[in-house]
């Protein structure tokens, strides 16, 4: 996985460690690689490539396919960060294509379906890696996700429920049931879970924001102006959270004090 969440200061730690290692042994194509995702997770996007450029040639010379491979998956998720959506799918096709157990060449395409909105599409390459034992719990979060927009709800719970048994704290998992349940028109569950969220994460600006929503569902007004305005305290500029505001409003408006 690329450790593009990782703070500034620690991949420039680690690319300065990468770069120190490649003094005394210039031929690691691991260490080459490492430096390379790291340059782009920095959005160093050319320096990065540059560096993949050298770990492609000698691993297609010794026909490394695992370093080709993982080359491969990286270019994908460059791409994938600079918005290149077909340009990543066609790296992680060449990484599972030469390396067909590669969970997060799976996994990734999945991710890069669903930002192009083709959830459809997206649900097998994550039962794929799934298939193939990939460690990220967010595999079935995301799943459950693409489920969701297919208003597969029942399923995105089922999906959900397997992480559940091993990370029972995992505030996505609680927010994508929330999210199932809300849609199902449960929604005592879909509060309970909500809550569950913003307990695991107390800054899930999502749950905030959903749980103001859910409140509203069953018109309880009063109880959605904290969440909705805490969504907007954590995401100022936020569309949705203003949108959910101003329907709010109205609500109260329509409804008198009486809600509040």
């Amino acid at each position: 996985m690329m450790p593009e969440n990782l703070p500034k200061a620690a991949l420039e730690s680690m690319l300065e460690d990468a770069d120190y290692h490649l003094r005394d042994h210039p031929d690691d194509l691991m260490t080459l690689l490492n430096k390379g995702m790291f340059l782009v997770c920095l959005d160093r996007f050319d320096e990065g490539h540059a560096c993949l450029d050298q770990v492609e040639e000698t691993a297609t010379r010794e026909k490394n396919t695992y370093i080709l491979g993982m080359s491969y998956l990286c270019r994908g998720a460059s791409a994938l960060r600079m918005s290149k959506s077909e340009d990543a799918i066609s790296y992680f096709q060449k990484a599972i294509k030469i390396t067909p157990d590669n969970d997060i060449a799976y996994f990734l395409m999945g991710e890069t379906l669903v930002d192009m909105q083709k959830f459809e599409d997206a649900i097998p390459y994550y039962d794929h890696a799934i298939r193939l034992h990939c460690e990220f719990p967010q595999v079935y979060t995301k799943k459950a996700f693409a489920l969701n927009c297919c208003r597969k709800y029942q399923a995105a719970l089922e999906c959900l429920k397997e992480v559940l048994r091993t990370d029972p704290d995992y505030a996505e998992v609680h927010f994508e049931m929330g999210n199932s349940y809300m849609h199902l028109e449960k929604y005592r569950r879909a509060i309970r879970c909500h809550k569950r969220a913003i307990q695991a994460d107390p800054r899930h600006k999502n749950a905030h924001l959903y749980l103001g929503i859910t409140y509203m569902l069953v018109e309880q007004y009063g109880l959605a102006r904290p969440y909705l305005e805490k969504a907007l305290e954590l995401a100022p500029n936020d569309p949705d959270v203003m949108g959910s505001l101003a329907l709010l409003e109205d609500k109260e408006s329509l409804h008198g004090e009486a809600f509040r």
